[in-house]
């Protein structure tokens, strides 16, 4: 569906994707919504290889799909944001195919 079809839910994790509605996981940008402000999605976190996280920032323009994630996704990105947060760092993920924050 589209960004602007998207019911979201504080907290939950979406897969997002600039020309691909079906969001394929390993070629989209994941991320924790947070919340609207001043017309943006804004995402808790964020990350395009599961490796490394934005935080606290908007959704980067380009995207137009999303989907919510599978409970299995939730519990890969859950398990991955906890083991980034515990070597603490947060920075840039890899620039890959239709990931690009």
């Amino acid at each position: 569906m589209t960004i602007n079809e998207c019911n979201f839910l504080a907290g939950e994790i979406y897969l997002f994707h600039p020309a691909d509605p079906s969001c394929p996981p390993d070629d989209s940008l994941w991320g924790m919504f947070y919340e609207y402000g001043d017309g943006d999605v804004r995402l808790e976190s964020m990350s395009c290889d599961l490796r490394r996280f934005e935080i606290r920032q908007p959704l980067p323009e380009g995207y137009r799909y999303c989907r919510r994630a599978t409970r299995g996704e939730l519990v890969e990105y859950m398990t991955a944001l906890a083991f980034d947060a515990r070597r603490g760092v947060n920075s840039k993920p890899d620039r890959r195919s239709g990931c690009n924050p």
